[in-house]
């Protein structure tokens, strides 16, 4: 069996692992900056800021990660068709993401509760978002175990 990494849980959690996932996050407040770039990159030519708005406070791939994240901190200059369909750069920006905040991607197992709950307040905002993690994994190690 494979040893369960964070990524594959935060994968789990926020997409079922689907690459391809969209959501619209209405809540969301993108920076001036991020709908800036979205406009500049994510449909291959320049789109209104309307539409680079909606992109910035939407969540993608398999890691959900914010159209305003992914075109301004992580300065992807791809387009978003690109990127949901390309996991492996799903996988390199999530980490290049969670670095930023001092994370890195390591065996879930070995984390303890003090590093999920900084975890969780990073990259969702809530540290009960440690809890799903938690549950997640242990639904996943029993699957493992089943297989």
């Amino acid at each position: 069996m494979n040893e369960i990494l964070l990524s594959d849980v935060v994968a789990q959690v926020e997409s079922s692992d689907c690459p391809g996932a969209i959501r619209y996050e209405p809540g969301y407040q993108p920076s001036p900056l991020g709908v800036g770039q979205a406009a500049r990159y994510a449909s291959g030519s320049w789109m209104d800021n309307a539409t680079a708005r909606i992109i910035a406070k939407t969540s993608f791939g398999r890691f959900q990660i914010m159209g305003d994240n992914l075109y301004n901190a992580m300065q992807y200059t791809g387009t978003i068709w690109d990127f949901v369909a390309w996991p492996a750069k799903q996988l390199e920006i999530f980490n290049l993401f969670i670095q930023r905040g001092k994370f890195k991607d390591a065996p879930f197992a070995g984390l303890v509760k003090s590093e999920l709950d900084a975890f969780a307040l990073y990259y969702n905002g809530s540290r009960v978002y440690a809890d799903s993690l938690v549950s997640t994994y242990n639904g996943m190690k029993i699957k493992c175990q089943i297989l």
